[in-house]
């Protein structure tokens, strides 16, 4: 059984998404993959800050537009439905 897939490749959101949709499962990418391993290898507050900040500005990177029930565009993750 395949929990995750990770791509040796950085992927946009929309690519993220699709894949993630099409897999059912979740999908990381390069980038993303570097991220979790800083953040676990991040002990003193300083380091947990800066790997924090690099989590949250990879995150914004890959927020997507979608149209929601409304009719209107709005921003959402690359794994919301």
């Amino acid at each position: 059984e395949v929990d995750a897939v990770f791509v040796n490749a950085i992927l946009s959101g929309i690519q993220l998404r699709n894949m993630e949709r099409a897999w059912k499962k979740p999908v990381v990418d390069r980038i993303g993959l570097i991220i979790e391993i800083f953040n676990a290898h991040a002990f003193t507050k300083e380091a947990k800050l800066q790997a924090e900040l690099a989590a949250l500005s990879y995150k914004k990177s890959r927020l997507v537009r979608v149209l929601g029930p409304d009719g209107r565009y709005t921003f959402g993750a690359s794994g919301e439905a």
